[in-house]
């Protein structure tokens, strides 16, 4: 494909394209949410060309996706969007609108790691130097309870004309976080924002703060101190971005190859200066800072493994790294199991009501809707 040309189509339009195309439209494609017509009408005097059939296909019947849902923190306006890959090195970021679809060639993978990067406005931040970790999910909810409350802590320092310090961090603190998140929809808190972020059910750690933090303290992310924790230098690197998000992001990976389906999640989280990418490999989640860095792990969702190792499987680091200490190996006080729900992908029963990822391999236990992803 000779140049990046976006292409712009209506759903009658785009109908069209995929009726003349002679390819069914994949379950991993995010086209099969378009609300496409059917049967497909050609309108008058459409004729696609070549290239925008060659687009179209690559769309409806790619082989490795990722799906990017993204908002700016205290918006309910939602950015979409996908970027595809299909045969004879074909590559398409689909964007879609409310009345229309936007498709634009990618010449290289490159230049597709910077076209995320870049809708994510995570490719200009300062680069700081990498920080990477792997906590379990009572951990990384302690850790978003943390930042939290140091937000609140500041709040109220400006309010008051006082000097702003960091809050002494204590189970029954973190606690009244995680209730207080449940209550609100305004993800410029950290724990809000990653409710709609990540495929954890943060409600199943209530009552696990005092393990959270122990398991910070273990990770070197926070130390005793009187009355309660703080937070040491290494944990400040992570609250600083938490504690001041400008927005943040969901992240789906999904390749097919011999028949087989395989998918990962992550979640972005974009601070004032500075980025956090979440990898989720359950129980854990891995845990990095640095755009850089960011700009590797992101690409590896995608991108092809090296030779001998399985696409999209779990980051060697998060398998090598995670230990007792991190790693929350404890069940925990669970919600109300939910037998009548289990994974597609794996059988894996659904462990709470309403719970949308499965806890074994992160397939999502329902489709999400077309309104999830038309904006």
């Amino acid at each position: 494909m000779a140049d990046t040309t976006l292409t712009r189509l209506d759903w009658q339009q785009l109908g069209a394209c995929v009726a003349l195309c002679g390819v069914p439209i994949h379950d991993v494609s995010p086209v099969r949410y378009l609300p496409l017509p059917s049967p497909a009408h050609p309108p008058p005097d459409f004729q696609p060309t070549p290239d925008v059939l060659e687009l179209v296909r690559c769309a409806s019947n790619p082989s490795r996706v990722l799906e990017v849902s993204a908002r700016k923190s205290g918006s309910d306006r939602r950015q979409v969007f996908a970027y595809l890959e299909g045969a004879n090195d074909a590559r398409v970021m689909l964007v879609p609108g409310a009345t229309s679809c936007d498709l634009t060639p990618i010449l290289t993978r490159d230049a597709g790691l910077a076209n995320t990067l870049e809708r994510l406005g995570a490719a200009s931040l300062p680069r700081h130097p990498p920080e990477t970790i792997v906590l379990g999910i009572a951990a990384f909810t302690a850790l978003l309870a943390s930042a939290d409350a140091a937000q609140s802590a500041c709040l109220r320092a400006r309010l008051s004309r006082v000097p702003v310090s960091r809050p002494v961090l204590t189970v029954g603190l973190l606690e009244g976080e995680l209730a207080k998140s449940a209550r609100t929809a305004d993800t410029g808190w950290a724990i809000v924002a990653a409710r709609e972020a990540a495929p954890a059910m943060f409600d199943a750690v209530t009552g696990r703060m005092e393990e959270g933090l122990a398991a910070l303290c273990s990770s070197g992310l926070a130390s005793p101190m009187p009355r309660g924790f703080a937070m040491t230098e290494r944990g400040e690197s992570f609250v600083a971005v938490l504690s001041e998000l400008a927005g943040f992001a969901s992240l789906k990976a999904t390749a097919v190859e011999n028949g087989t389906r395989l998918e990962r999640h992550a979640s972005v989280f974009v601070g004032r200066g500075g980025v956090i990418a979440a990898f989720w490999s359950p129980p854990n989640v891995e845990l990095h800072t640095g755009a850089a860095v960011n700009a590797d792990r992101v690409a590896s969702l995608w991108f092809p493994a090296p030779s001998g190792a399985h696409p999209l499987q779990p980051p060697a680091a998060a398998q090598r790294d995670a230990s007792p200490s991190v790693s929350d190996p404890s069940p925990g006080p669970r919600a109300a199991p939910a037998p009548d729900v289990s994974c597609g992908a794996c059988g894996t029963p659904a462990r709470a009501p309403g719970q949308r990822f499965c806890v074994t391999c992160a397939a999502p236990l329902k489709p999400p809707s077309v309104e999830g992803l038309v904006r």
